[in-house]
């Protein structure tokens, strides 16, 4: 399958124009992109803490300074290393600090400070996600069951949302369309 950022934007594309949502392969397309957003926002805004449990520090003092980044402390100070090049910045790396070298000879350290750089990507990346699960909720004819608070499931049946009558006839014949035979409305 395509990536996400592809069928975001192929799909947001084809919402545009007259009568396309309606086809067949576009609510195919849309219920697989319901499927992943539903995915990504389904345990909330993210909560912002000092911890950062995913971080992963190779190289020199690699136990202290993953200690150091999974604790709650927002900054430490490091001796003996050889140099900092592989400090820095590092979100993708499952964490979000600085570093800044000082002092010389046997008293230089690097100091690191925990920033809120990862915190404010993954809350942005929520927040685009949310504002398209809805579009695309409201675009497609889909009506959530359950609580307001996220897209969670309907405690009796499991499904998560439905479609409108509209919905339900373009996702029926989408099925038909994929298997050749008559199906029941679609139900997610």
């Amino acid at each position: 399958m395509a990536s996400e950022a592809t069928i975001r934007s192929v799909l947001a594309a084809l919402m545009q124009i007259d009568g396309v949502p309606e086809k067949p392969e576009v609510v195919r397309l849309a219920i697989h992109r319901l499927d992943q957003l539903m995915n990504a926002t389904k345990q909330g805004a993210p909560v912002f803490s000092w911890q950062q449990p995913r971080a992963a520090f190779p190289g020199s003092h690699a136990t202290d300074v993953k200690k150091f980044l999974h604790s709650t402390s927002q900054s430490q100070k490091f001796s003996g290393f050889n140099g900092v090049p592989h400090f820095g910045s590092r979100c993708a790396a499952g964490y979000s600090a600085t570093a800044s070298p000082d002092g010389r000879g046997q008293g230089a350290f690097v100091a690191v400070t925990k920033t809120k750089v990862a915190h404010e990507q993954a809350t942005l990346r929520y927040q685009t996600d949310k504002e398209e699960l809805e579009g695309v909720l409201h675009k497609f004819g889909v009506e959530r069951l359950g609580a307001e608070a996220g897209p969670q499931a309907d405690a009796t049946t499991g499904k998560r949302f439905h479609l409108s009558p509209e919905g339900q006839e373009a996702a029926k014949k989408s099925k038909n369309d994929a298997s050749g035979k008559e199906n029941n409305p679609t139900e997610l």
